[in-house]
């Protein structure tokens, strides 16, 4: 039986400091637009941009920036593009992440390890949990490794968010990273759903970003 202390240090050596983070990667997501496959290449300088590329038959159907307060989306097959504050963007996907909190979901880190606290053990997890800002964190550990398997956050507002690590491999820096994950946006009966397999991970490795609107695309308001 390990000590809330012990479980504690787990989480935290789930996270990793990172400067700069690009990955590749296949993409599956569903929403009630849709669902579909996709690669997708994520760049990322920490609390400055993200940046996405996301292909469809090698062929580039969009591009993303995200910075603190804004994002901007272009739509290469549409010839349209999309400009907006970041929390109105969030929230149209049942989320309310901040900047800071959507670079650890594209790099693999959990939003909060203080104040953790042990719940229970069963045959197959620890579960503990932890609030910050009015988020209720649940996290659930493999109690033979100590990985981090699942995590549920829920806010006040029938928002919730679960995420799922799999595919734990050694990285460069001989830390674990999660390379599988998955994600559950709920609000109500609104549900969006997204898998990113990682490849090619990279941590610390400057990246030239680029990222303009054509001047003969059309807005979408």
């Amino acid at each position: 039986m390990k000590s809330e202390k012990e479980l504690q240090q787990a989480l935290e050596l789930h996270n990793h400091d990172f400067e700069w983070f690009s990955a590749k990667g296949k993409l599956k997501y569903k929403n009630i637009d849709g669902a579909g496959n996709a690669t997708i290449n994520v760049r990322m300088k920490k609390d400055s941009i993200i940046w996405l590329n996301i292909k469809k038959f090698s062929v580039e159907i969009s591009r993303v920036k995200m910075t603190p307060d804004s994002v901007y989306i272009v739509y290469r097959w549409e010839r349209l593009y999309e400009k907006g504050r970041l929390d109105q963007f969030t929230r149209a996907y049942n989320t309310n992440f901040n900047f800071s909190e959507l670079q650890d979901l594209f790099f693999g880190n959990v939003t909060t390890t203080e104040d953790v606290s042990f719940v229970a053990r069963d045959s197959t997890k620890y579960h503990l949990s932890a609030i910050k800002n009015g988020i209720k964190y649940d996290y659930h550990v493999n109690p033979y490794n100590l990985l981090l398997e699942k995590f549920y956050a829920r806010d006040d507002s029938r928002r919730e968010v679960i995420g799922k690590y799999d595919d734990y491999k050694n990285h460069d820096d001989g830390n674990l990273f999660s390379y599988l994950r998955e994600y559950t946006f709920k609000e109500g009966d609104e549900v969006t759903y997204l898998a990113i397999d990682y490849s090619d991970i990279e941590i610390d490795v400057p990246k030239n970003i680029k990222f303009s609107i054509p001047s003969n695309y059309d807005e979408l308001y």
